[in-house]
């Protein structure tokens, strides 16, 4: 990359002879960024345990990444395998010489380091944030681990991203109570919002769901992302000629949702049961919702069906 003065930023592997510049650059952070967020005292105590040997460990275990502007080093960042895990790696030590910030450069150490071998490999990645960088690594696509905004022992949020592994696996009656309290979670806030008591999934209860599972024609998958579950897709398909295939429901936890998961989910369901002959139906008044359909190519039928003076059903098929 090129900075707006028209130098380059190059970037090569971590060499023995960098470990005093890095870890200079690094305490600067600490002292003239990070203490706005910690306080002086907290991080003098942490530039006193962040020294040279201390990086030299980390660069045994890391692939670590060295960002140069001609002779001097401006930018670092590592990744390893997340305790010596095959499917998941962290993000450690990225930090930007302090009169370089907002040019870019941190962006591009992560950009670095989601190409390196130990990312690619990774079904899901996490990173130990300061409250100073947490909103930057969001932009990169990085959420508060699972959903929930608070700092660890070390003051540092817990952030992860997972590479868009999603998977569907089948769902049985034993499967019932889990689908059931990730269905009232998904719907909560629109039960809230549109009062819609006897539509709304969020107002159904366990029988209902086991009702469904016992059902030969009906296919429940939870959805997967990495091996955590994160929603679920019903499938109603009667498999008779003629016999058109419905999604009802499908729903993905407030925690996951933005990250294309429910339109892979419904990719994953056509490549299963066929990609013709479907319907379902939405809320007109959610927009995500209607553009997510007809962007999978469902088509509007012009029926709808008005449930309370909030809420009105539009029916979708393709």
């Amino acid at each position: 990359m090129r900075l707006s003065d028209g130098t380059e930023i190059r970037v090569r592997p971590y060499q023995e002879k960098d470990t005093e510049e890095i870890v200079r650059l690094i305490v600067r952070n600490f002292k003239e960024v990070n203490v706005r967020d910690y306080g002086v005292e907290a991080m003098e105590k942490l530039a006193a345990s962040h020294d040279v040997e201390w990086f030299r460990g980390v660069a045994g275990y890391a692939n670590v990444h060295v960002f140069w502007q001609e002779e001097r080093i401006v930018g670092v960042g590592s990744i390893s395998s997340f305790w010596g895990s095959l499917t998941e790696s962290i993000l450690l030590t990225i930090f930007v010489l302090p009169e370089l910030h907002g040019q870019g450069i941190g962006s591009f150490i992560v950009d670095t380091l989601e190409a390196d071998e130990l990312f690619l490999r990774a079904e899901r990645i996490e990173i130990p944030a300061s409250v100073t960088a947490a909103e930057f690594y969001r932009k990169k696509g990085y959420e508060y681990k699972n959903g929930k905004k608070e700092l660890d022992g070390e003051n540092l949020y817990r952030m992860e991203k997972f590479r868009n592994n999603v998977k569907l696996v089948r769902a049985g009656m034993e499967d019932a109570e889990r689908i059931h309290g990730m269905q009232i979670e998904a719907f909560a806030q629109l039960l809230d919002k549109y009062q819609d008591f006897d539509t709304n999934p969020g107002n159904e209860d366990l029988e209902k769901i086991k009702m469904r599972l016992a059902q030969k024609f009906t296919f429940f998958y939870v959805i997967c992302l990495g091996n955590r579950e994160v929603g679920a897709i019903r499938v109603v398909d009667k498999k008779g000629e003629g016999k058109k295939k419905r999604i009802s429901p499908l729903f993905v936890l407030p925690a996951f949702c933005g990250r294309g998961i429910a339109q892979k989910a419904i990719a994953l369901c056509e490549e299963i049961h066929g990609g013709e002959d479907w319907e379902l139906e939405t809320i007109l008044q959610e927009e995500k919702n209607c553009h997510l359909y007809e962007k999978m190519g469902y088509i509007r039928t012009g029926k709808t069906e008005v449930v309370n003076e909030k809420l009105t059903l539009v029916s979708y098929e393709k």
